[in-house]
C-alpha cells in the first residue's frame, strides 16, 4: 500500500502542464446560447444572458485563441447584440430589443416578470436557493437553481435590473436582470481564483450560512474535505459540528435537538434514506461526489415536509458536466470511492460511483502510541460488555440529469446500499453470537417544468425501502439457549405534484398534491397504509421583510392531520436579523421498541396504526437572531419541541414493558464564526433540558440535561491546510437506557481530532492528500449498541452491550479529478 502510494505521488509530483492556457474551440452550426454555456462551464467565465433569444442564433467558429474573453468577442462579431462586462460578469443583450423597448408603451406601475436560472461558471451546475437581492428585497432560487418574480416599472422602464447574486461558496456578483426574458447568471467558485495570479478569493470561503432561514443551516460541503476524517463522510463530518446536531456518543442516525432514531428525515434528491449513517461514522449512506449542497432544517420545517416529529436534511444532488468527461476517486484505509460522468448530448449528463469498505485493513492499536486498550475478560462481575465489531458497507449510485426546452429539467436517479454487521463475546458460560445485513434500495424521478399556465410545476415519483435481517444466538456451555430472527421491512413509494406562482410582485403562492404509500414487513407479517396530502404556503417579500404563511393537511387511515406553520424573517440591516418560526408535524412511521417472548429487546420499523402505536405529534416553537458580516457570522436560536405519542422501554419493579411518553424539550444553539482569508475559526453549543413523561402516570418524570460544546479551527495557507475539531458532551441518554435502570446520562463524551492536507490543481486536475490522527488524545469513549437478556447461571439481569468509538486512528486519503 505504502509503495502505491509513493508511486501515485511520485508520477503526479513530474506531472506538469504549460501554465499558459491556449483556448481551442469548434463549433459548427450550434446555437450561441449552447456555445456560451460549453465555453462558460469549461473555462469559468461569468455569464448574463436571455436564453431564449441567443437560441436564435446559429455559429461557426474554430481555432486556437489567447482567451475565452476573446472568443466571446468574435462570437459575438456581427450580431445584434451588446456585451458589457459589469463586475466581472459578461452581460450580454439585444441591440434589437433594447430599440423596441421604446416602442412598448410601457406604463407605469406595470408589473414585468423577471425569470432566470443561477448555474455555476465551471461546471453549469444549478445552485439550488441562490439569493437574490433587489431593491432590498430577497427572492431565492428553487432546488433547480430556477428563480422568477415580479417588479414594477414604476421607476424603471427600461425592463432592466441590478441585483446581487450570492451562493454559499461562491463569488457574489452583481448583475443586470432583463424584464421579460430569461437570465441565465454564472456565479464563479471561489476556488477557480486558486490559479489565477492575483489571489483574492479562497477555497474554504462562505461555507456556512444559518440565521437566513428559521432554524436552518446550509453548508458547502467542499469544505469538509478540509476537515479531520477520511474524506468519505465529508456531508455529515461537518454536520455534525454544527449546533443542535448530536456529536456524542457518536449516534448511527441523525439526532437533533435529542430527537430519536427514526424521529427525524433525511432525504436524498427526495427520497427517503432508512438508514443514513452506518456503524462508522467515517462511512455515510450518502456519496460526497454526488453532492452539491447540504440543507438542514431542525426544526418548524416547511409544508412541502412531511413524515418527521424532528429535523429533516435535505441533500441535493450534482448537475454533472455537460461539456467534459469527469473522473473522479478517493482511495483511503477504509473505502475506496469511484465516480465518473459524461455527457450523453449537449445537455444530459449519465453519472455513476461506487463505494466499497475494506474496514479492519490494519489493527488501528499498532499504531496507538497510547498502547493496546484491554478487551473485556469476561470474569468481571459488570454488566458491561465491550465488543469490536466486524463491519462490511458498500454502494452504488446511477444518476441522470437532462435540460429540455427553455429551463426544463429532467432528474433520475437509482440507490443501492448494503452494509453488514456482527460481533460476538463471550461472558463466564455464555458465548453470544449477533449477525445484521441492512438492505437499502431507492429511486427517484423528477420533471421540473412550465406547463402552459402561470408558473412553474414540479412532479416527483420516489421509492425507497431498507429490509434489515438479524440472527441473534445466545449459548450457555454449548447448548443454545436462544435464538433470535429478525426481518423487518419498511418503505415507501408516491407521487407528488407542486405548482409555484408569483400573485403580484410581492405574493409567492406553492401548492401541491401528494400520495404516498407506506408498506412494512416483520417476520412475515405485511401491512401498508396511504397517506393522501395537500399542502399550501403563501410567501409574502417585502422590504427588510419576508413571512410564510402555511398548512398542511394529512389523511392518514381515515383521520385528518392539520399541520399550520408559519415563519418570518426580519433583516434589521447591518447584518442583522431576527427570525420565528412556529409549526405542527405528524409522523406516521418510524422506529418503536419490542420484546419478543424469550425477553429479547430491539427496535423496530413499523407503520403508526394510531391505536397501540399512536401517531407522534410534535409542536415547534422558535426565535431567533443572527449577525453576518465582515467575516462573522454569530446566531442564536431558542428552541422548543413538545412531542406526544413516543414509545419506550419502561422499568417498573424490575420488569420492563413498552410505554407511551410525551416529551418537552427546551434549549439554545449558539454558534459563532469567524472567517480572514479562508480560515476559519469556530465554536458552537447546545444546551438543553428534557423533560419526559409517561402518560397516564402521576409522578412519573424524567429529567435531564444533554449538552454539547464543539469548536474547529481550519487554518488555509493554500496549497496547504491544517485543522482541528474538538468535541465534548454529557447527559444524552440511550435508547435502551431504562431496560437495565443505569443512570449513564452523566457520562462524558470527549474527542480532539487533527489533520493536514495538500491541494495540488492544474487546469482540470485535481489531487488532494490528507492525513488525519481522530481521538488524539485516545479518549475512551462508549457506543451503545445492545441489551443482551438473562445472565448465565439463572440469574435474572440484562448485558450492556458496548462498542469502543473511534480510538486513535490514523487516516490516511488520496482524491483525484480530473
Amino acid at each position: 500500500m505504502k509503495r502505491v502510494l509513493l508511486a501515485i505521488i511520485f508520477i503526479l509530483t513530474f506531472f506538469r502542464i504549460s501554465a499558459s492556457e491556449v483556448v481551442v474551440v469548434k463549433y459548427n452550426s450550434v446555437p450561441l446560447n449552447i456555445a456560451l454555456t460549453q465555453l462558460s462551464e469549461s473555462y469559468g467565465i461569468s455569464l448574463s444572458f436571455d436564453d431564449r433569444e441567443l437560441s436564435g442564433y446559429i455559429i461557426s467558429i474554430s481555432g486556437r485563441f489567447n482567451s475565452a474573453d476573446e472568443v466571446i468577442i468574435r462570437m459575438l462579431a456581427n450580431l445584434p447584440l451588446r456585451l458589457r462586462k459589469i463586475s466581472g460578469v459578461w452581460v450580454i443583450s439585444s441591440v434589437l430589443a433594447d430599440k423596441s423597448t421604446d416602442s412598448l408603451k410601457i406604463k407605469s406601475g406595470d408589473n414585468v416578470l423577471i425569470e432566470g436560472v443561477v448555474m455555476d461558471a465551471q461546471t453549469g451546475e444549478r445552485l439550488p436557493y441562490a439569493l437574490l437581492t433587489l431593491m432590498d428585497k430577497r427572492f431565492y432560487s428553487d432546488r433547480n437553481g430556477y428563480f422568477s418574480f415580479k417588479e414594477s416599472t414604476a421607476k424603471n422602464e427600461s425592463l432592466s435590473y441590478n441585483a446581487a447574486v450570492g451562493y454559499l461558496g461562491y463569488n457574489i456578483s452583481n448583475v443586470t436582470l432583463t424584464g421579460a426574458s430569461l437570465n441565465r447568471i454564472f456565479l464563479t467558485p471561489v476556488s477557480f481564483t486558486l490559479d489565477t495570479v492575483l489571489v483574492r478569493h479562497y477555497l474554504t470561503s462562505r461555507s456556512f450560512q444559518s440565521g437566513d432561514s428559521p432554524a436552518s443551516v446550509r453548508i458547502n460541503h467542499a469544505i469538509a474535505k478540509y476537515l479531520p476524517g477520511n474524506g468519505d463522510n465529508s456531508v455529515f463530518n461537518l454536520l455534525r459540528l454544527m449546533p443542535g446536531v448530536r456529536a456524542s456518543g457518536e449516534p448511527s442516525f441523525l439526532s437533533v435537538w435529542g430527537s430519536n432514531e427514526g424521529e427525524s428525515l433525511v432525504k436524498m434528491d427526495g427520497y427517503r434514506l432508512f438508514a443514513m449513517n452506518n456503524f462508522n461514522e467515517q462511512i455515510s449512506s450518502v456519496n460526497p461526489f454526488l453532492v452539491k449542497e447540504v440543507r438542514l432544517t431542525k426544526g418548524a420545517f416547511s409544508v412541502n415536509n412531511s413524515g418527521a416529529s424532528g429535523s429533516v436534511a435535505e441533500i441535493y444532488g450534482i448537475d454533472g458536466n455537460s461539456s467534459r468527461p469527469v473522473v473522479k476517486a478517493n482511495i483511503n484505509n477504509l473505502t475506496a470511492n469511484l465516480f465518473a460522468s459524461a455527457p450523453t448530448g449537449s445537455r444530459s449528463v449519465v453519472m455513476a460511483a461506487y463505494r466499497q469498505t475494506y474496514y479492519n485493513l490494519y489493527d488501528v492499536n499498532k499504531f496507538n502510541p497510547y498502547g493496546n486498550r484491554p478487551e473485556n475478560s469476561g470474569s468481571q462481575a459488570s454488566r458491561d460488555i465491550y465488543i469490536i465489531p466486524d463491519y462490511l458497507f458498500r454502494d452504488a449510485n446511477l444518476r441522470f440529469k437532462s435540460t429540455f426546452g427553455v429551463d426544463n429539467t429532467l432528474t433520475a436517479g437509482v440507490y443501492a446500499a448494503e452494509d453488514d454487521f456482527n460481533y460476538q463475546f463471550e461472558f463466564g458460560d455464555l458465548f453470544y453470537d449477533a449477525k445484521e445485513t441492512n438492505r437499502q434500495y431507492a429511486f427517484s424521478l423528477n420533471v421540473n417544468a412550465k406547463i402552459g399556465i402561470p408558473g412553474k410545476s414540479d412532479l416527483s415519483l420516489v421509492y425507497s425501502s431498507n429490509n434489515l435481517t438479524a440472527d441473534n444466538i445466545s449459548r450457555y456451555r454449548g447448548q443454545n439457549l436462544i435464538s433470535y430472527k429478525t426481518n423487518n421491512l419498511i418503505g415507501e413509494y408516491g407521487a407528488e405534484f407542486i405548482h409555484k406562482i408569483e400573485v403580484g410582485k410581492r405574493n409567492f403562492i406553492d401548492f401541491g398534491l401528494s400520495i404516498k404509500k407506506l408498506f412494512e414487513g416483520f417476520n412475515g407479517d405485511n401491512a401498508d397504509n396511504k397517506i393522501y396530502s395537500f399542502f399550501i404556503n403563501e410567501k409574502l417579500v417585502l422590504d427588510k421583510f419576508e413571512g410564510n404563511v402555511g398548512m398542511r393537511l394529512d389523511s392518514y387511515l381515515g383521520k385528518s392531520y392539520f399541520q399550520p406553520r408559519v415563519a418570518a424573517v426580519f433583516n434589521l440591516g447591518y447584518g442583522i436579523k431576527l427570525n420565528a418560526a412556529y409549526g405542527i408535524h405528524n409522523q406516521f412511521s418510524g422506529k418503536i421498541p419490542y420484546i419478543d417472548y424469550d425477553g429479547n429487546f430491539s427496535y423496530l420499523w413499523k407503520l403508526f396504526n394510531g391505536a397501540n402505536i399512536p401517531v407522534i405529534k410534535s409542536e415547534h416553537l422558535i426565535f431567533g437572531a443572527s449577525y453576518n458580516h465582515n467575516g462573522w457570522l454569530m446566531s442564536t436560536e431558542v428552541f422548543s419541541r413538545e412531542s406526544s405519542g413516543i414509545l419506550k422501554f419502561s422499568r417498573n419493579r424490575g420488569n420492563v414493558r413498552i410505554a407511551e411518553y410525551s416529551a418537552n424539550i427546551k434549549g439554545v444553539d449558539m454558534m459563532i464564526n469567524k472567517e480572514h482569508n479562508g480560515s476559519y475559526i469556530f465554536v458552537s453549543t447546545t444546551i438543553s433540558s428534557v423533560n419526559e413523561k409517561l402518560d397516564n402516570t402521576e409522578n412519573s418524570t424524567l429529567k435531564y440535561n444533554p449538552a454539547e460544546i464543539k469548536a474547529g479551527l481550519l487554518l488555509n495557507f493554500s496549497p496547504f491546510f491544517f485543522s482541528t475539531t474538538y468535541v465534548n458532551g454529557w447527559g444524552y441518554r440511550s435508547s435502551y437506557q431504562n431496560i437495565s435502570n443505569d443512570d449513564t446520562s452523566s457520562e462524558q463524551y470527549s474527542r480532539l481530532d487533527i489533520s493536514a492536507n495538500y491541494r495540488f490543481t492544474k487546469n482540470r486536475f485535481v489531487l488532494n492528500m490528507g492525513i488525519s490522527i481522530l481521538n488524539l488524545l485516545n479518549t475512551l469513549n462508549y457506543k451503545y449498541i445492545d441489551v443482551v437478556p438473562n445472565l448465565p447461571g439463572g440469574q435474572s439481569g440484562y448485558l450492556n452491550t458496548y462498542s469502543q468509538a473511534i480510538p486513535f486512528t490514523p487516516l490516511l486519503s488520496l482524491e483525484l479529478n480530473f
